[in-house]
């Protein structure tokens, strides 16, 4: 199995195959793509390439994680105007249908959904790509839900009462997506300013939000020695020189855990990995739902 995730120019990379001990890492990576890269263009068949040269796979199985700028969401109730809109606007806009796959989860309660779409040409782009190299594809997943199943999949995450995945981004813009009672309650990306937050967007509760955000402010103006209102904090980030993630982990705030799969999976070499680095490959989760670990 070949676990891809996307994070701007870059993609990671990440085969394992089955042993009597669990999931073992055979061969990993980093892959810079060109400038002007495209999906729909088919320039991810040169990525799948190079990632496959000296694989043990004769058919590659790719499990694939991409970037949040590929597709947009939008949150909705049930039975309730905004949804009575949000379906009129389907029906009154065919072009929409014709080029969205909209993929719609429950989010936050039972009478919310969480809409994802995602361009029906990028879609098929992919998957030309994947045909291109005689691969097979499993799943398309994003990002941030990608490393939610690495926490749940690689930490038993799913065991807590609640818990979070904060992914720290470029430019000190980040994301947020908080679980409760085995639900997603919030998915925010906000800015870190100098002693403060400001949201950029919000899609679900605010009420932990408020709570996290502002235990956020405190880490980053006094310090903190643990995030009251998570049983545990999931961090990690794609960046390759993250200073503020080194800070975060180094804080030692007790319910804080770099989300870096190499923390519990095995490898079939010998060579260390920078726990900083390990956590770029978070966003692979996706490659290890319903595996044991």
């Amino acid at each position: 199995m070949i676990a891809v995730s996307q994070s701007g120019k870059y993609f990671q990379y990440l085969e394992w195959i089955p042993s009597e001990g669990g999931p073992l890492i055979t061969k990993f990576g980093q892959i810079k793509s060109a400038e002007d890269f495209s999906f729909k263009n088919g320039n991810f068949t040169t990525i799948l390439e190079e990632i496959i040269n000296e694989s043990s796979e004769a058919s590659p199985r790719f499990q694939l994680s991409i970037d949040t700028q590929n597709i947009f969401i939008s949150h909705t109730q049930y039975n309730s105007s905004d949804f009575i809109e949000w379906q009129k606007n389907q029906i009154s806009d065919p072009e929409f249908e014709t080029l969205y796959d909209t993929f719609s989860f429950p989010f936050f309660n039972s009478s919310s959904l969480l809409n994802i779409h995602l361009h029906k040409e990028l879609k098929t782009g992919i998957v030309n790509s994947v045909q291109d190299v005689n691969g097979e594809l499993r799943t398309i997943n994003i990002g941030i839900f990608s490393a939610e199943i690495g926490a749940k999949q690689w930490f038993h995450a799913h065991q807590l009462e609640s818990y979070s995945i904060w992914k720290m981004g470029k430019n000190h813009i980040d994301q947020l997506l908080i679980v409760k009672g085995g639900e997603f309650k919030t998915l925010v990306t906000f800015k870190r300013l100098k002693n403060s937050v400001k949201i950029l967007n919000l899609v679900g509760s605010t009420t932990l939000l408020e709570k996290m955000t502002s235990q956020i402010e405190s880490w980053m103006s006094e310090g903190l020695d643990e995030f009251m209102h998570m049983e545990r904090l999931f961090v990690y980030s794609t960046e390759l020189n993250a200073k503020d993630l080194k800070k975060l982990v180094e804080s030692e705030i007790r319910n804080v855990t770099l989300l870096n799969p190499f923390e519990v999976l095995d490898i079939s070499t010998e060579e260390k990995i920078n726990p900083l680095k390990g956590a770029t490959f978070a966003e692979m989760g996706v490659g290890f739902r319903g595996i044991d670990v």
